[in-house]
C-alpha cells in the first residue's frame, strides 16, 4: 500500500473516531447541566441542550424522554462503532498487510457508521414528530450547522482580469 493511500486511511479513521466521540459524548452527557454556547463540543443536533432551546419548554422536556427511549440502543451502536474502527486499526497495522483484511474492517466500519447513524436520525425523527413549524424550523438550523454558508452570502463569481 502506498504511503499516501496508508495516510488518506489514517485521516479517514481519525475524522470516525471525532464523530463516534461526539456521538458517545452526547449519549453519556444528555442529563448535564446547560453550559454557555462556547463550551459545547459535538454538532448541535446531537447536542440534548441545543435539542430542548429549539423546541417550547413544554416539547424540550420531552426530549430527555425521547434519548431515554433511545439510550441502550444508542450505547450498543457506539460500541460496535468502537469495535469496527478498533479492527480497521489492526488491520492497518498488520504486518504482513492484507488488503482483504482491510477491505472487510472498512465494510464492517460503513456499516457500523450506518447503524448509529440512523439510530440518531430516529431521535431526531421523533424529536421533530412532536415539534410544531417554528420548532422544526429551529432544529433545521441545527442540522445546518454553524459553520454552514448562507445561500445569500456565497461568494460572488469573479470576471477574468484582462
Amino acid at each position: 500500500m502506498s504511503r499516501a493511500l496508508r495516510i488518506v486511511l489514517i485521516a479517514s479513521l481519525a475524522l470516525n473516531l471525532a464523530l463516534a466521540a461526539a456521538l458517545g459524548q452526547w449519549i453519556w452527557k444528555s442529563h448535564h447541566h446547560p453550559r454557555p454556547a462556547h463550551m459545547h463540543d459535538g454538532p448541535a443536533m446531537f447536542r440534548p441542550d441545543a435539542l430542548r432551546a429549539a423546541l417550547s419548554a413544554e416539547h424540550g422536556a420531552m426530549v430527555d424522554q425521547i434519548l431515554a427511549s433511545h439510550r441502550d440502543a444508542m450505547h450498543g451502536r457506539i460500541k460496535q462503532l468502537r469495535q469496527a474502527r478498533e479492527d480497521v486499526r489492526a488491520a492497518l497495522l498488520a504486518e504482513p498487510f492484507q488488503r482483504g483484511q482491510l477491505d472487510a474492517a472498512f465494510a464492517k466500519l460503513r456499516a457500523s457508521e450506518a447503524d448509529t447513524a440512523a439510530e440518531a436520525h430516529a431521535i431526531l425523527t421523533e424529536v421533530a414528530q412532536l415539534a410544531d413549524a417554528t420548532e422544526r424550523d429551529r432544529i433545521a438550523g441545527l442540522v445546518k450547522g454553524r459553520h454552514a454558508k448562507d445561500p445569500g452570502n456565497a461568494p460572488r463569481k469573479r470576471e477574468p482580469r484582462h
